[in-house]
């Protein structure tokens, strides 16, 4: 949700669209919700360039606001979600694309933590070695984000 506020509220600041930081705060809340959350949280920086700026302002809010769910949801929280489980990006995917289709939300939110027991499982039985190779995460993290853990512990 940070991500999201913070290009948000420089997008619509570019844009010139009043109360930028407000709007990307309004627009970033509804997020939490699966699915609908970031139509919903789209709608009100839409309707404030409608009724505040001019219709030109319209389509490059939709596109700041449609770039910046698709790398939020398809780069920052596989990535995030993964490492903190141990679970590589294509499989944290993965378990939340079945997951929606075998059982809905539910599955949104168990499907990733199964996947994390499969891959412990998979560690301590030497014939699926391969399988928890699959599933390990591989991914280093960033420099940017090393950094930024050393300066969040040096504060």
């Amino acid at each position: 949700m940070l991500f999201l506020a913070v290009i948000y509220s420089i997008g619509f600041s570019i844009t010139g669209l009043p109360n930028a930081l407000l709007s990307a705060l309004i627009a970033v809340v509804p997020t939490i919700v699966p699915y609908i959350g970031a139509f919903v949280g789209g709608f009100f920086p839409i309707v404030m360039a409608l009724l505040t700026g001019s219709t030109d302002m319209i389509w490059p809010i939709a596109i700041i606001l449609v770039v910046a769910q698709v790398i939020d949801n398809n780069i920052i929280e596989p990535l995030v979600e993964g490492q903190s489980l141990d679970i590589s990006p294509l499989f944290t995917i993965l378990s939340l694309a079945l997951g929606e289709l075998v059982w809905g939300l539910p599955g949104l939110i168990l499907f990733m933590p199964l996947f994390a027991i499969l891959k412990i499982i998979c560690d301590h039985i030497p014939s699926l070695y391969p399988y928890a190779f699959l599933l390990a995460n591989e991914v280093a993290e960033p420099k940017w984000v090393q950094g930024l853990k050393r300066f969040i512990k040096w504060k």
